[in-house]
């Protein structure tokens, strides 16, 4: 061979090697059967008795315990590399303590019972087709930078009053197909850390999901049965999509320094209210409330809130209420508003607010339609008030309220109303079935001013702070 020869054989050589690839070692598999014979070696025909043997028989490389069925004492360690994969019914279980701590690795198909804690993890750990019950304290905790996935997760309350999941501060949590059931004071706190949980179901929760700083991203989550909040958001960013729940204080609960988006609410017989939000931002679309208790459908307080397409029936003492800061209502339907004492009932209330309507309609109201007061400024586009007792429009307490268009059929009383300094202006009226037109409190300084009314007589009013045109001869509100 020449020269030439011998330099291209040995580039062949040296590119055959540079494309090798190491072959990571296979895991070692490791039997254990707590019916097994004493001195085991985890092999086939000699499976370990305990799953303490097995889990120092594996050392430090990457290794999978194959558990047969039946049951095993707990204070077992899982770390990096090591997979414990339950072969039927496998339970591990401990009085005291954490039944398993996890630096690390995976867990499958094993029930966790008893201990103060079932799953302590503070790595990075996988948990697939498990279920935790009888913890004295809490079901799972994830330390600060811990990581938890699971997979089909079935977490059970025995004792009242205690935590499903745990999340410190710095944790995440990736949550898919889990289900928590009984008195949990919260089934999921997320504590300043990083929260997903999605097609979830809690059953009896206390709180299903209590969310405080950090961020959380919950999709296709039902919560029922439960006397707090079903989902609490305090000053942290949360995005929920397709929400559902049946009782509960509140349905959806954001305390003051939170945002949250969220599209798809379904809330039912909350005892407070479907959706109540403080001190917060919130832009919330596709919105169903049905039966809200005594605080009304949506209660907005000091919050700006932004609702697009919003069904709200039979809530009691108000649809919606806005008291503070600023909201835009768009698409809105407010049905059956039952009166819980006399006073209330109102389809909306707004106090201290600036509000845009648009496309926004009340029927059937034991109060009236719109009730807005202490200052407050309301413009509106499309308005429709239909069968309510207490007229379309009240406005008092030196509050602002400009309307572009008013359908008001059925009404009660006044149509329109301004008393202690308010100023109510509406450029087109279209009105049938009802008592009287407009009327104002002259002698605060209310004015009324309706630029055209149709379909019912507008007669000239005696107050002279009050302007009723018609299509022949409108008014000019200014």
């Amino acid at each position: 061979m020449d020269l030439r020869g011998v330099v291209l054989w040995a580039l062949g050589v040296s590119g055959c090697v540079a494309g090798w690839s190491v072959a990571t070692p296979a895991a070692r598999v490791l039997r254990v059967d707590a019916a097994a014979l004493p001195g085991g070696d985890g092999a086939p025909g000699r499976p370990f008795r305990t799953l303490l043997e097995a889990v120092e028989a594996a050392g430090e490389g990457e290794a999978e315990l194959q558990v047969a069925s039946g049951d095993y004492p707990g204070a077992v360690q899982l770390r990096p590399g090591l997979r414990v994969v339950g072969r039927g019914a496998v339970l591990v279980h401990a009085e005291d303590g954490c039944v398993m701590s996890a630096s690390g690795g995976r867990l499958e198909n094993v029930m966790v019972q008893g201990g103060e804690v079932g799953l302590c993890a503070a790595g990075e750990v996988h948990l697939r087709g498990v279920t935790l019950s009888g913890q004295r304290r809490m079901a799972l905790r994830v330390s600060p930078g811990g990581a938890l996935e699971a997979e089909g997760l079935r977490v059970e309350a025995v004792i009242p009053d205690t935590t499903g999941l745990e999340l410190q501060q710095g944790a995440r949590a990736r949550l898919s197909g889990a289900r928590f059931d009984g008195p949990f004071e919260k089934a999921v706190s997320s504590h300043n850390a990083d929260l997903v949980v999605a097609d979830a179901a809690f059953h009896d929760a206390r709180t299903a999901v209590h969310l405080v700083g950090g961020k959380g991203l919950l999709r296709a989550v039902y919560a029922g049965g439960g006397r707090g909040p079903a989902v609490y958001v305090g000053q942290a960013q949360a995005e929920v999509v397709g929400l559902r729940t049946a009782g509960h204080e509140y349905g959806l609960l954001v305390g003051p320094g939170s945002r949250v988006k969220m599209r798809g609410l379904d809330s039912r017989g909350a005892e407070r209210a479907g959706v109540g939000m403080e001190g917060a931002e919130g832009d919330l679309e596709d919105v169903s409330v049905l039966n809200a208790g005594n605080l009304g459908a949506l209660q907005l307080t000091d919050s700006r809130v932004q609702v697009t397409r919003a069904e709200v029936k039979g809530p009691t003492y108000a649809g919606i209420q806005v008291l503070g800061g600023e909201a835009v209502l768009r698409a809105v339907r407010i049905r059956h508003v039952v009166r819980e004492s006399a006073g209330d009932g109102d389809g909306m209330v707004v106090h201290r607010a600036r509000v845009m309507l648009e496309d926004v309609s009340v029927e059937g109201a034991e109060g009236g339609a719109l009730v807005v007061g202490s200052g407050a400024q309301v413009e509106a586009g499309s308005l429709e008030a239909r069968f309510v007792q207490n007229g379309a429009v009240f406005a008092g307490g030196k509050s602002t309220v400009r309307v572009r268009s008013l359908k008001a059929s059925g009404v009660g009383e006044v149509v329109l109303a301004a008393v202690e300094g308010a100023r109510v202006q509406l450029q087109g009226l279209e009105a049938e079935d009802v008592a009287a037109v407009g009327w104002a409190e002259c002698g605060s300084a209310s004015r009324l001013c309706v630029g055209t009314v149709r379909g019912t007589a507008a007669a000239t009013s005696p107050e002279a702070c009050v302007q009723l045109g018609s299509e022949e001869h409108p008014a000019a509100c200014r």
